[in-house]
């Protein structure tokens, strides 16, 4: 275990690597060091993609990416909308929900007000950064690739990245009643020093001769249920549980790993630049032809 201490440095560290990529970056221009951050990013993110949904159940993955599809347009796009939570709001003594189930009263204005700040704030943002690169794009262009592109994207990354982590936490919980049905313990496939995390039985389970347990994914495991407490470790649980072709210690996790850390790190500094060159553009009343140490002064 290490200390808050050394945490904290690793982060500033972190921080500052990420600060230095950025500023380069952006000292460098649109054209030169923010395109080829972004496409590095992207590709990067594309490969980590692609791995996962192949390693995992990508029939499994298709199905879910299709029935998201639906369900966004169902819930994102016609009731989200018009959404109101108009029983939740109900006060004590209005017919509020007596089994304490209702959410909080205020919840839904207080939402509805941070979200709409937050959308309004990044918007002239994110408009300028959109129209700074859009230059020269005609107009079906801009919505095909700025709007459209964007949504498909989401789409597919939600869905193969928290499709396999819900399908490997309720891999969990199905382990964990397994091994109170079988063994009298709901701990018996739990990797040892962990409070959430399952060994995935490579082999065919029976009891009294019918099957209980039929593993389609060899090598997958160990997999865990959600845990609050340790959000932060959701995805690198993903990534370790693809253990093929050896064991949990010498799979594919420790690169998958070292992948994604790049490219979030990388994620992070595009997201920098971009910001900082537009509040350079802001700063100079719209001039392209101004001097670097200003596009210094914005990074840093």
């Amino acid at each position: 275990d290490i200390t808050q201490d050394e945490v904290s440095s690793v982060q500033n560290a972190t921080i500052w690597v990420i600060t230095v990529i950025a500023t380069a970056s952006v000292i460098s221009g649109l054209n030169a060091g923010i395109r080829i951050l972004s496409t590095i990013a992207f590709m990067l993110g594309m490969v980590l993609l692609f791995l996962v949904f192949v390693m995992d159940d990508t029939k499994y993955l298709l199905n879910l990416q299709v029935q998201e599809v639906g369900y966004y347009l169902q819930h994102s796009i016609f009731q989200l909308n018009f959404w109101t939570d108009a029983f939740g709001q109900i006060r004590e003594g209005g017919g509020r929900a007596v089994d304490g189930a209702a959410a909080a009263a205020w919840w839904m204005d207080a939402w509805m007000i941070f979200y709409q700040a937050w959308w309004v704030s990044w918007s002239a943002f994110v408009g300028l950064f959109v129209a700074r690169i859009s230059r020269g794009r005609t107009v079906s262009e801009v919505i095909i690739y700025s709007l459209v592109a964007p949504v498909a994207y989401c789409i597919i990354w939600f869905s193969i990245w928290g499709g396999v982590g819900l399908r490997q936490a309720r891999q969990g919980r199905e382990l964990e009643a397994l091994g109170g049905t079988l063994f009298n313990d709901t701990e018996h496939f739990l990797v040892p020093g962990s409070t959430n995390c399952y060994d995935v039985p490579q082999e065919t389970l029976s009891q009294d001769g019918t099957v209980v347990f039929e593993n389609h994914l060899l090598g997958v495991t160990p997999v865990c249920q959600f845990d609050s407490s340790q959000s932060n470790t959701a995805a690198f649980n993903v990534l370790y549980s693809f253990s093929f072709p050896d064991s949990f210690d010498t799979g594919f996790g420790p690169t998958l790993s070292v992948l994604f850390i790049i490219s979030l790190a990388i994620y992070f500094a595009t997201s920098s630049d971009s910001g900082s060159l537009i509040v350079d553009h802001l700063a100079s009343n719209g001039r392209k032809n101004h001097h670097w140490i200003q596009r210094l002064f914005w990074a840093v």
